[in-house]
């Protein structure tokens, strides 16, 4: 007897970014790079005007969060520190502490749609936002992974510059 295969809310490939969510983003990059070398870190304080659309289960708020970017060869490590607004990276720090909070393993020039086909096998968009040319939004598969899962634009989508960088004279 042979066994049916469903078809999956999404196909993914690859982890593209690991998202880990902290208290301190200047201690923390510090001790990424003095423990484990990783960076250089290109640090960014996303707020209005350039993050737009902020949504948290469902409703409407204003966001701010400080969010640090460091490639490992193919993978993107992503820490970020609530500042404002009601955030589900300030639930994890509440619920958690600090730790690892999601992964981006699906990238799509249609997040909407990738949000939707998640939302079709009981995984809620628990928030989303635009941030200059990236949109994203994340989806709870806790229940069904054990983390958190985020879509997003493909990486080719321009970033501004970084408010600093870490260690303070790297070139990125």
């Amino acid at each position: 007897m042979g066994c049916g295969l469903l078809a999956p809310a999404s196909k993914v490939t690859r982890i593209h970014q690991i998202g880990l969510v902290v208290k301190d983003i200047d201690r923390a990059v510090e001790n990424y790079w003095k423990i484990l070398g990783i960076g250089p870190w290109q640090i960014y304080r996303v707020r209005p005007p350039l993050l737009e659309n902020g949504t948290y289960n469902g409703k409407q708020t204003d966001q701010e969060f400080i969010l640090a970017l460091a490639t490992l060869e193919n993978i993107e490590l992503e820490l970020i520190q609530p500042v404002k607004g009601k955030t589900i990276y300030d639930d994890f720090l509440k619920s958690r502490g600090e730790g690892l909070h999601h992964l981006m393993c699906d990238r799509s020039e249609d997040v909407n749609g990738k949000l939707a086909a998640y939302e079709k096998i009981g995984a809620k968009i628990i928030q989303s936002a635009k941030f200059g040319e990236d949109e994203f939004g994340y989806v709870n598969t806790e229940g069904l992974l054990g983390t958190i899962v985020e879509v997003d634009k493909p990486a080719n989508v321009k970033m501004p510059p970084p408010d600093k960088v870490y260690p303070p004279d790297a070139k990125v």
